[in-house]
């Protein structure tokens, strides 16, 4: 059996909606929920330690940064503070 073939009876098997319609399947696909993480990590220059900046309590406060924004003026020499020990630095964004 071809590769292809293989993933089309997994994803008929799973419910795949896509395959529900290309089968003339008239059952409800099911699914799950997936969770997106986000985080925007550094190693603070004071603590040494890898943190995740999103955890201060006041990061998006008077941003206007998008998730994932990078290469952009907004994006660069950031001013954040190290959600572990507290010192302020500026971070460029990248994704």
């Amino acid at each position: 059996m071809k590769a292809s073939e293989q993933m089309k009876n997994v994803r008929k098997a799973m419910g795949d909606p896509f395959m529900q319609e290309a089968f003339g399947e008239d059952s409800p696909a099911s699914s799950c929920s997936a969770c997106w993480v986000v985080e925007l990590n550094a190693e603070c220059p004071s603590c040494e330690k890898y943190v995740d900046l999103l955890t201060a309590p006041d990061f998006w406060d008077g941003r206007a940064l998008n998730v994932a924004e990078h290469g952009t003026k907004r994006s660069k020499c950031v001013e954040v503070d190290c959600p572990e020990c507290g010192y302020t630095f500026a971070v460029d964004c990248e994704y």
